[in-house]
């Protein structure tokens, strides 16, 4: 939603100047009604620059900006074949 998103970018992006991408976890406070509390950022800038296979833990030739790369595109297509671009 538009109003997360918003919040997103005044409140916490100026903490993170570093980040990239990534995506939010969030609940709403029982005590306060609409306050959202952010408990988990989950930021594409922390992979590895380098992506090195030392410890077996990727595939071979594993590259996580092109996956996501990937995905956005997924997403953006069906969009677009549905109309809401």
């Amino acid at each position: 939603p538009f109003d997360v998103q918003e919040e997103v970018e005044q409140r916490l992006l100026p903490l993170l100047p570093d980040a990239h991408c990534g995506s939010v976890e969030f609940l709403y406070s029982q005590e306060n009604g609409a306050e959202r509390l952010y408990f988990d950022l989950n930021l594409l800038s922390t992979l590895p620059i380098r992506v090195d296979n030392a410890e077996g833990v990727w595939k071979e030739n594993y590259d996580p900006w092109m996956e996501l790369a990937t995905a956005v595109l997924d997403v953006l297509s069906v969009c677009l074949d549905r109309g809401n671009v």
